[in-house]
């Protein structure tokens, strides 16, 4: 049983990490949504989604690929931090000539140059931080990941207090949050010295080329992802004004915040799934690890959207303040999409593992067109509700495509799991819709423990998956 108490103290760890940054990042928005206001909150968006999609090209999923070789040879991490280093850095500077070129193209002014450079400046040294932190997890000390995020972002959640207490005005936001990622690169570099994690002095032309050629498949897909998830920010940008960027965005990053415990369970399992898939050619114990964790989030999944559906305005109320009640509809919308997005990170993760991550470019390629050619035909007619709507159909082509491949190269794999979930949902929700006028607060609850109860008579839970699953885990 070794390894599930490995794992289950990976996952606490990675929960508080985890926890932190999403409960942070919900107040955050809602201190800076109530004041900046519709409108230069949706540019506060605008420069965040320019410079995540920008540094995609300098991130390039280089994180999972590092986990992943060092989890399989600890005794490479010198070289393999100083490739990840190497990489980042190069990237960097590429990504930097293209974002100031976006701006003289623009015809940016000074403030909106002087946001993006600092909003730029923030997000390097996260990335430059990236390959430290693969190690911490490849090794599991998780705890320092958690140590170094609590420690992040109560420090910015004060200083942003001060900002609005003193209303020191929008640069400062950014400003603010380059100051705050320096300290945290520091804390980072710091304990990797304690650690005797260390980068080697010189790369080999064969390991960088071989990381390269590694990491090139998930860059893609990534960049990819990266301008799938803000494809509809930049139309809304360009075909309506920062007030709809806002009404479609400040919901939707709020549910990709939600993916808190998908990432838990990857982050965790990572190193064990890595290791599994050099030892068992057939990927019995990599299905099975694979499969319970996809059909348990499902059924996970599928309650927490309804309960989004029903709490929607009062959700955007509390958190971003009555001017952006409009936002509930696209709530509504794209709270849906965590049953796609979600599983899908596994699949990501699975595909990673046995090394067919070339398959992702392909998949991450058509759901970047069909989204661009979707909002722009919904967006220029329904504004941000259409962008929601687009959103949530090219996710659910994004987790169909990546599942098949998974299928394709893993046997005994089909969308079978989702069929009993899917049945006590909908009878409980037909059941919870005809009681609506019940309080929530009763109904909420009750429809719970009926929607457990269903499907334990539909005997959705098997000992003998949990076996199996266990046995997976301990093997490694």
């Amino acid at each position: 049983m070794i390894g599930i108490f490995r794992i289950a103290k990976n996952s606490s760890l990675v929960l508080i990490a985890r926890a932190t940054d999403v409960l942070s990042s919900i107040l955050i928005a809602g201190i800076l949504a109530r004041y900046l206001g519709v409108g230069d909150y949706g540019n506060y968006l605008f420069i965040m989604g320019l410079v995540l999609t920008t540094t995609a090209f300098a991130h390039m999923g280089l994180p999972q690929i590092l986990v992943r070789e060092m989890s399989q040879d600890t005794g490479a991490m010198p070289k393999f931090i100083r490739c990840g280093l190497v990489i980042t850095g190069a990237a960097l500077v590429l990504t930097t000539l293209l974002i100031f070129s976006i701006g003289v193209f623009s015809s940016w002014n000074y403030q909106m140059f002087f946001a993006v450079s600092a909003a730029l400046l923030s997000e390097s040294m996260v990335l430059i931080s990236g390959p430290f932190i693969s190690a911490f997890i490849s090794i599991e000390k998780m705890e320092y990941d958690a140590l170094v995020t609590v420690t992040n972002r109560l420090v910015l959640i004060g200083l942003l207090m001060g900002i609005v207490s003193r209303d020191l005005g929008f640069i400062s936001i950014f400003v603010t949050m380059a100051i705050v990622n320096f300290f945290r690169l520091s804390a980072i570099l710091f304990i990797s010295t304690r650690l005797n994690i260390t980068s080697a002095r010189h790369v080999s032309r064969v390991d960088l080329t071989y990381l390269l050629k590694e990491t090139l498949p998930v860059g893609v897909s990534f960049i990819l992802t990266q301008l799938y998830l803000y494809t509809n920010l930049f139309l809304l940008k360009i075909l309506r004004d920062p007030e709809e960027v806002a009404l479609f965005q400040a919901p939707f990053s709020i549910i990709l915040k939600l993916q808190i415990l998908p990432v838990i369970l990857i982050v965790a399992f990572a190193p064990v799934m890595a290791r599994l898939a050099t030892v068992d050619d057939a990927y019995k114990d990599l299905r099975a690890i694979y499969l319970w964790l996809i059909k348990h989030l499902f059924i996970v999944c599928l309650p927490l959207a309804a309960l989004g559906v029903f709490l929607a305005k009062d959700i955007v109320l509390l958190i971003f303040g009555a001017d952006f009640l409009a936002a509930s509809l696209s709530f509504q919308i794209l709270i849906w999409i965590v049953g796609f997005y979600f599983l899908n990170i596994f699949s990501d993760k699975i595909l990673q593992v046995i090394f067919k991550q070339r398959l992702l470019i392909l998949s991450s390629g058509i759901t970047f067109s069909v989204n661009v050619l979707l909002s722009f035909i919904l967006i220029s007619r329904y504004g941000y509700v259409g962008g929601s709507i687009a959103t949530l159909i090219s996710t659910a082509i994004l987790f169909l495509m990546n599942f098949f491949f998974v299928a394709k190269h893993i046997n005994d794999i089909s969308l079978r799991f989702m069929v009993k979930p899917l049945v006590a949902f909908l009878v409980i929700m037909t059941a919870c819709y005809l009681l609506r006028d019940i309080n929530m607060a009763i109904l909420f609850p009750a429809g719970s423990l009926a929607y457990a109860l269903m499907l334990i008579l539909l005997k959705s839970f098997s000992k003998s998956e949990l076996a199996v699953f266990l046995t997976a885990v301990n093997e490694r």
